[in-house]
């Protein structure tokens, strides 16, 4: 019979090499001259950045921002959650639509479902995605951005 360090060693035995391997499928593996499109907002002072954003958005509070972030991150449909990458780099995307990915971003992993937290660590961050299709999306969003529809 084994005693209980006996059972905690065999438990934890380590010395086997692992019998599985995880591979990522060749089809979604990035390369690096892959697109990719970084959501920022360059260069915020974290004394002033609510200001920083109330002028780069040219809006008047935090709460317009955020509700016109909301309507841009409408229209430009993103998944219910996708993983962002950890390069940086690419096209630098129109600051509303920034707010609207960076407020329901928690580490790496967007949330589209979750509620915003519009705060200086959120927006603070800097995040990318390489998914070309997605990126295809965000370019004719913010084309839309820029023309001024809405905003």
């Amino acid at each position: 019979m084994l005693n209980l360090a006996e059972i905690g060693a065999a438990l934890h035995n380590m010395s086997a090499p692992p019998m599985s391997q995880v591979v990522v499928a060749p089809h979604r593996q990035h390369r690096n001259d892959s697109p990719l499109v970084s959501f920022y907002l360059p260069l915020l002072n974290q004394n002033s950045w609510e200001e920083d954003i109330l002028r780069r958005c040219k809006l008047s509070s935090l709460a317009e921002v955020q509700e016109q972030a909301d309507f841009w991150l409408d229209q430009l449909n993103p998944p219910v959650a996708f993983p962002m990458a950890a390069r940086v780099g690419g096209i630098s995307i129109h600051p509303l639509l920034s707010i609207g990915i960076l407020s329901r971003t928690v580490g790496s992993l967007f949330m589209r479902r979750r509620n915003p937290i519009l705060s200086y660590s959120r927006v603070s961050l800097r995040v990318s995605v390489v998914d070309p299709k997605f990126i295809a999306r965000i370019l004719e969003t913010e084309a839309a951005l820029k023309g001024g529809s809405n905003v």
